[in-house]
C-alpha cells in the first residue's frame, strides 16, 4: 500500500485537469535501462502501485521538503516489495533526476485533454 504523501493543488497562473490514475506511466524508467538489468523492470511492475503515488505527489507538488517526504514514501513503499537496495536505487534516481518533474514544471506522465507546455 502506497505512504500517504502530504499534497496541495498545483496551481500557479493555470488550470489543470485534476489528477486521475491514468495519468501515471507508472515507474518511469528508460525501456533500455529496464531491458538491461531485468530486475528493475520487474520492480517497475510490481512497485507500479508505489510508483503511480510517486507520480500523483510530483503532479501535485509543493515545497523542496514535501518532494522529499514524496521521494522517502516511494522508498518505504518499495522496500516490502522489492527489497532496500532496489528502493534505494529508485529513491537516489528519482532525487537526482526527477526535480525537472516536481509540481508545475513539466509532466512525464499520461496524456492531459489539454497539452501544456513546458515553462
Amino acid at each position: 500500500m502506497p505512504s500517504t504523501v502530504i499534497r496541495r493543488p498545483a496551481t500557479q497562473g493555470r488550470t489543470r485537469p485534476p489528477w486521475t490514475d491514468a495519468m501515471s506511466d507508472g515507474c518511469s524508467v528508460p525501456a533500455a535501462i529496464q531491458n538491461l538489468f531485468p530486475a528493475i523492470d520487474e520492480a517497475c511492475v510490481t512497485c507500479f502501485a508505489c510508483c503511480a503515488a510517486h507520480d500523483h505527489a510530483y503532479y501535485d507538488g509543493g515545497s523542496e521538503d514535501q518532494r522529499l517526504i514524496a521521494d522517502c514514501a516511494l522508498r518505504d513503499c518499495m522496500i516490502p516489495i522489492a527489497g532496500v537496495e532496489m528502493a534505494e536505487r529508485f529513491y537516489h534516481a528519482v532525487r537526482l533526476f526527477g526535480g525537472d518533474h516536481w509540481g508545475e514544471r513539466k509532466w512525464h506522465g499520461g496524456e492531459f485533454p489539454e497539452r501544456l507546455e513546458a515553462p
